[in-house]
């Protein structure tokens, strides 16, 4: 397994270890559902997934099909590796202020307050900016035009 493969596969099961265990144990306490069946949550959910998967793929295979060279590896490493701690922290924020309005989609039969604290004080879906946080490091540790198109 190469370095980047590596980062990606490590930050992946960080990131989405955290989702996993924070819908868990919220759905466990709550004694009710925290995700929906809306399609627009599933569309996400599908193209993150994809992102992942290709980004997995070029890094795996070493593809270098649209492969940009903007700025030399280890520079590349490094300032992805800035943008996935941003994303962790974002993503962390994210899980602890919502509490227990946390929801993947929208549940129409449960009701919760809106949040005005912490991350969501700059942002209305700083779980979102964590992914766009992690689709920019995949696209510059790889260097990929293909995913700069896609994120």
């Amino acid at each position: 397994m190469n370095e980047a493969s590596l980062i990606i596969v490590l930050h992946q099961l960080l990131f989405q270890a955290c989702f996993v265990i924070k819908n868990l144990l919220l759905s466990r306490k709550l004694g009710a559902p925290v995700r929906g069946h809306n399609p627009e949550a599933r569309r996400a959910i599908l193209f993150f997934a994809f992102f992942i998967l290709v980004s997995l793929t070029i890094a795996v295979s070493e593809l270098q099909f649209a492969r940009l060279r903007l700025v030399p590896d280890e520079v590349a490493v490094g300032a992805s590796l800035v943008l996935l701690a941003l994303s962790m922290l974002f993503g962390l924020a994210s899980l602890r202020d919502l509490g227990e309005s946390w929801r993947v989609g929208v549940l129409e039969e449960q009701s919760t307050e809106l949040v005005e604290d912490g991350i969501y004080r700059f942002s209305r879906n700083p779980y979102f900016v964590a992914y766009l946080l992690m689709f920019a490091a995949y696209s510059l540790l790889l260097q990929s035009l293909m995913l700069l198109a896609l994120g």
